[in-house]
């Protein structure tokens, strides 16, 4: 995703680039018990015939993982290992998002990598003949291959539940959100970590970053809002919860007590409302995972 200088204090990022880390799944499993992940897999798990993985260039913006399996393998551009595991696996249902994994380091959500992956011809030939879900199967299990490979991952799979918020329209409905006009390129403006102005956007790129600001709980949008909206959100933001980027990082929100919580400045800035539930999830408690050498 390529970034523009509008000022010292601004940075625009693409809505399309942002939504693209919404990686999409067929749903949870209901699981009885706990499920133990062998370290290496099954013996006929498929496994990519070449890896390549290099660290994403340190000091860069950091995008949001691109993805893209082709015809003969795979290439995902910053990579983010938590993003891997969520996709292997499985684990995202479609209306919530995965928080740390439990016994996992933090650095497998402020590490990135470029990762290029090849199919041996036989796999190559073998996935033409494969329906859209085998397809899907079939990709799934090759990441496993290549996390229990590259970075010695092991784990087990438990079910849960766990607090999520919903975010529904408060009472008098949703404000200063301007539809946006026909044909208007989408983005979005930072002005410093807690003031962020969407341009052109759908609430898709607020739900990607709301999870952050409430301790990784997962945000199940009930506001039946579908359409794409002008708005700004300003908020106090725990510096914890924004990933500096080296000199050039955006300024820090203010933390003097003169902007309101992330709770009160979605109902009073936007019209709408976070409200606790409890939610059924599964997730992968990490055992084991390692830094991959670069080759």
């Amino acid at each position: 995703m390529s970034l523009s200088v509008l000022s010292n204090c601004f940075r625009r990022r693409s809505c399309a680039s942002l939504c693209e880390a919404l990686i999409s799944a067929v749903g949870l499993a209901h699981l009885a018990g706990a499920q133990t992940i062998p370290s290496k897999g099954p013996a006929n798990r498929p496994a990519f015939e070449v890896i390549s993985i290099r660290g994403h260039k340190p000091g860069y913006w950091p995008t949001f993982d691109r993805m893209q399996f082709t015809a003969d393998g795979l290439t995902w551009m910053n990579a983010q290992p938590q993003s891997q595991i969520t996709y292997a696996y499985d684990l995202r249902d479609p209306a919530l998002q995965v928080g740390l994994i439990p016994g996992a380091p933090k650095w497998i959500r402020s590490e990135w990598f470029d990762i290029q992956a090849r199919l041996s011809d036989s796999d190559i030939e073998k996935m033409r003949n494969m329906t859209p879900q085998e397809r899907e199967t079939f990709q799934r299990q090759l990441v496993q291959s290549l996390l229990a490979d590259r970075f010695k991952f092991e784990a087990h799979i438990v079910p849960k539940e766990a607090l999520a918020y919903e975010l529904v329209v408060a009472k008098g409905g949703p404000k200063n959100m301007k539809p946006a006009a026909s044909g208007e390129s989408d983005g979005i403006n930072t002005i410093d970590s807690g003031d962020l102005q969407y341009r052109g956007t759908s609430l898709a790129p607020l739900l990607l970053i709301l999870p952050q600001m409430v301790e990784d709980c997962p945000i199940i949008d009930k506001t039946g809002l579908t359409g794409k909206y002008d708005f700004e959100l300003k908020w106090e933001r725990d510096p914890s919860t924004w990933k500096h980027t080296g000199a050039n990082s955006i300024p820090q929100a203010p933390t003097d007590g003169s902007r309101p919580s992330i709770f009160k400045a979605l109902e009073e800035e936007l019209g709408l409302k976070l409200v606790p539930i409890k939610a059924p999830r599964k997730t992968i408690v990490i055992d084991h995972i390692e830094r991959p050498s670069p080759n």
